[in-house]
């Protein structure tokens, strides 16, 4: 199932005039019970986003209209390719706009799903991936840490660990560690 999820994706990246059979295709595959089938829809938009960036968005944004944690996961984790965001402000817009989702699903959940929990996992080095590219995205995590949210604070302060942004911005993130106790 993984490979078939993956390999829908990078034909729907060369020929999107599979588009009308592969796309619910996949997108049913995000609830697929099994974990690597469900991970090969991310492998999908991978493909997706490096060859076909315009079709990949209008479908994670498609997708994501759903709010379904499953689907919001695998979406940031496919976003989340620092070399792509570096050159794609769209892609990093959505990687945004989507931790920003997936973070207010976290909070809004009193008891987690396995989905949730794996969202919440995922936001772990999703949130420094987009911080990494945009210095801006750390003012998200100010208030973030501002709201005082008990379910945010592990996923705040795994991504202020990261050395990918430790070393690129050491003093404004030694200021939030501070801040986050």
């Amino acid at each position: 199932m993984f490979v078939a999820h993956s390999a829908i994706g990078h034909v729907l990246s060369s020929n999107q005039s599979v588009e009308e059979w592969a796309v619910p295709i996949l997108f049913k595959a995000n609830f697929n019970p099994l974990w690597r089938a469900r991970e090969g829809v991310t492998f999908a938009l991978e493909a997706l986003l490096e060859n076909s960036g315009d079709l990949a968005l209008r479908l994670i944004d498609s997708w994501c209209n759903s709010r379904q944690p499953i689907v919001i996961r695998n979406s940031i984790v496919a976003l989340a390719h620092p070399t792509q965001l570096r050159r794609n402000r769209s892609q990093l817009d959505a990687l945004e706009r989507y931790n920003g989702i997936g973070m207010e699903i976290v909070a809004e959940t009193l008891n987690p799903s396995d989905d949730t929990k794996m969202l919440a996992k995922s936001l772990c080095f999703t949130l420094s991936v987009a911080a990494e590219a945009d210095e801006g995205y750390l003012d998200e995590f100010e208030k973030w840490i501002s709201s005082k949210v008990k379910a945010w604070r592990p996923i705040l302060r795994e991504n202020l660990t990261k050395a990918r942004i430790r070393k690129k911005y050491p003093s404004r993130v030694e200021v939030l560690l501070n801040r986050l106790g």
